[in-house]
């Protein structure tokens, strides 16, 4: 099953009408809903969003909350190593918005997302597709520049765009790389390697009403209005 993390340049886009790609994005939003795809929102996106809008204006009870855990953390980490290696200059690995894309990337492997929803081609997309190249993640980015597209619902193709039921499960999505990446030990006797405070999509579908109907009429706020 498809599934979509939201990053910042997104929600902006989404919460200010007047952006280029305030269109693609709410019909992406839309077209979720009325699918039943989730919405992951991460408490990273949530931070950077809330410097100059407040999270409350976004339709939060739409969204999939997901908190930055332990295993989100040390994932990152090892991503980060990754791109230390690869890197030819170390100041391009230590501005704090490469870290949050990577903490986004983490978020991703660890919770089999398969797409990310972005506006972001310089430096997300650009780090999303190094990692899947070395066989760390198997993620899939959607530029919201790119414009809407129905099939990308469906694995992008347009067979079946009204069925998803083809599609590979979460488990089979994961390449062995990144289920390395995740399989993570606290060093404890507990088998579990997510916190208590760890919601499941599972918990998280019986808990959340994805309805078109239940969006806010209200506008929203341009990005930085007061």
């Amino acid at each position: 099953m498809i599934s979509f993390l939201v990053d910042t340049s997104f929600l902006i886009s989404f919460a200010d009408p007047g952006r280029p790609n305030h269109a693609a994005a709410t019909a992406y939003f839309r077209e979720a809903l009325q699918r039943g795809v989730p919405l992951y929102f991460s408490a990273i996106a949530a931070s950077e969003f809330q410097v100059k809008q407040a999270v409350t204006d976004l339709p939060l009870r739409n969204f999939v909350a997901l908190p930055f855990n332990f295993d989100h953390a040390m994932t990152a980490g090892l991503l980060m190593r990754e791109l230390d290696r690869e890197s030819s200059d170390r100041r391009d690995v230590v501005k704090d918005d490469v870290k949050d894309d990577v903490k986004l990337i983490a978020q991703a492997v660890c919770e089999s997302v398969s797409h990310i929803l972005t506006e972001d081609r310089q430096t997300l997309s650009r780090y999303v597709q190094r990692f899947n190249d070395a066989g760390r993640c198997d993620l899939t980015t959607i530029l919201l520049a790119d414009g809407f597209d129905a099939a990308w619902f469906n694995g992008g193709s347009a067979r079946n765009s009204r069925d998803l039921r083809w599609l590979p499960s979460p488990h089979t999505r994961r390449t062995r790389a990144s289920q390395f990446v995740c399989r993570l030990s606290f060093n404890s006797t507990s088998n579990s390697r997510r916190p208590l405070t760890k919601l499941t999509a599972k918990k998280a579908y019986r808990r959340k009403s994805f309805s078109p109907n239940s969006i806010s009429t209200a506008e929203p706020l341009a990005h930085g209005e007061a």
